[in-house]
């Protein structure tokens, strides 16, 4: 699948980084997965979700890695993976 995006707030990336680990948005914490965009989905994830906000990281995951259970939601066609 090649490489898949995730836009969250500089500070929750940034808490990430110090404990080693990603537990998701507020989102993310809500529908019990991790929302990323495909970079064909990008603009409008970020029209739709972002706009106008500022202090946001473009993380950048590589979906072939072991360890993701990747699957493709109805909406927008988006992808959705549960970190295993």
């Amino acid at each position: 699948m090649g490489n898949i995006y995730k836009i969250c707030d500089a500070d929750l990336w940034d808490s990430a980084e110090k404990i080693g680990r990603f537990t998701g948005a507020e989102i993310d914490l809500k529908d019990g997965f991790i929302h990323f965009s495909t970079a064909d989905q990008l603009a409008e994830t970020l029209r739709l979700h972002f706009a106008g906000r500022d202090g946001l990281r473009l993380i950048t995951v590589d979906a072939s890695a072991s360890g993701y259970s990747m699957g493709t939601g109805a909406k927008r066609r988006s992808v959705s993976a549960s970190l295993c």
